[in-house]
């Protein structure tokens, strides 16, 4: 089978990240593999197999508030992806986020190979800041579309699922598809393998970390996560470190100096090594104000953390509060706080909650049952074109 991915970026996010694993897998499983990266390489793109076929095309769309260049791009982004689906005689493409599903609709309207859009989020339609209701409609009308046009639709949860179909206003599709997310499970660190990691971010081996990853920001609320450091800056002795990148670092900074603990977040940036980073660190921290079903909770979890999670959808699918970790109120620093300090202040806690997660990806959430889901369906879509 040939078959590829479609993502805008290879930054660290988990749609990102699981694009990437789905091309690793469909290539070490014998099929003729590629993944297309609307924009270009990123810090993902480290992580993808040698007998993946990579096509990064460099393409940026302009706003819509210029309709003319906006026509003019479009048209020269659809000669320039379709070319390439045809060249390497794509049989299906998997589209990642809105910004690809968007282009697979295209693909699917104009019958250039079997589409399959991929729904990551609980909020689809409203993302960009301050959006206008008209341009929500508009989303939504390309996603009932999508649900005529394309092959297949996957939701990367139930509750993904769920959300998508009631803010569409459709009781039953046959071409939903829920395909929980999934992880690899990671062996435990000796002591020596964890204090190598925590040398290399200047961590003291003895003091206590808390992880936490994903893009800079307002989805991820790390303004909520800092100022819960503060809170804790007089009552435990602990550190955080932030891994990733995006719009906000620059005032999370800013804010974590505004605070005091300054000395006490540290922002790495994106990094290569996030999985070891979770072995080496105590307590992996969630304080997202939206989800889908988040892969990189999923990652902390299949390295045995216990964690910490806000209360919305995605999250409290995973965490089984008061036994894997403890879920709080959402954009409330002093309840995180007050569940940080509660786990720090435990060994024994953190051990119990952090086998209850890993069981619970060893049976729910691994990437082989993904990966299995998704090829049966490829197969099933492509048997019947």
């Amino acid at each position: 089978m040939k078959v590829a991915q479609l993502i805008q970026t290879m930054a660290m996010g988990g749609a990102e990240h699981l694009a990437v694993q789905i091309a690793n897998a469909q290539a070490e499983a014998g099929n003729e593999s590629y993944l297309y990266v609307i924009e270009g390489p990123g810090p993902l793109s480290a992580k993808i197999r040698p007998d993946v076929g990579v096509k990064y095309f460099e393409y940026r769309r302009p706003s819509l508030r210029n309709p003319f260049k906006f026509i003019k791009s479009a048209i020269k982004g659809y000669a320039l992806f379709t070319s390439q689906i045809k060249s390497n005689d794509i049989e299906l493409i998997q589209t990642h986020l809105p910004g690809s599903n968007f282009w697979g609709l295209v693909f699917a309207i104009t019958n250039k190979c079997a589409v399959v859009s991929t729904v990551h989020n609980n909020c689809e339609f409203g993302y960009g800041g301050s959006v206008s209701q008209a341009r929500i409609k508009l989303r939504k009308n390309a996603y009932r579309q999508m649900f005529k046009k394309c092959d297949a639709v996957v939701a990367v949860s139930d509750l993904v699922a769920e959300s998508l179909t009631a803010e569409l206003g459709i009781k039953h599709s046959n071409k939903l598809v829920s395909v929980p997310n999934g992880v690899s499970i990671y062996p435990p660190f000796k002591l020596d393998e964890k204090n190598a990691v925590r040398d290399k971010y200047d961590i003291g081996h003895d003091e206590l970390l808390v992880l936490a990853a994903g893009r800079h920001c307002e989805q991820k609320n790390f303004r909520a996560l800092i100022e819960s450091m503060g809170i804790l800056s007089n009552r435990i002795n602990c550190r955080l470190i932030i891994a990733g990148d995006g719009p906000l670092r620059r005032t999370h900074q800013q804010h974590a100096g505004r605070l005091g603990v300054a000395d006490k977040v540290l922002f790495p940036g994106n990094i290569n090594d996030l999985p070891d980073l979770m072995r080496a660190s105590d307590l992996y921290v969630m304080s997202s104000r939206w989800e889908g079903l988040p892969l990189v909770l999923l990652e902390a979890m299949a390295c045995g953390m216990a964690n910490v999670g806000t209360a919305i959808e995605g999250i409290e699918e995973v965490i089984v509060d008061g036994k894997s970790g403890l879920v709080v109120e959402s954009d409330n620093p002093k309840a995180l706080a007050d569940a940080i300090e509660e786990l720090l202040s435990s060994d024994q806690k953190r051990v119990e909650f952090g086998a209850v997660a890993l069981e619970i990806v060893k049976q729910k959430y691994s990437f082989e049952r993904v990966n299995k889901d998704l090829t049966e369906l490829y197969n099933k879509i492509v048997k019947v074109k």
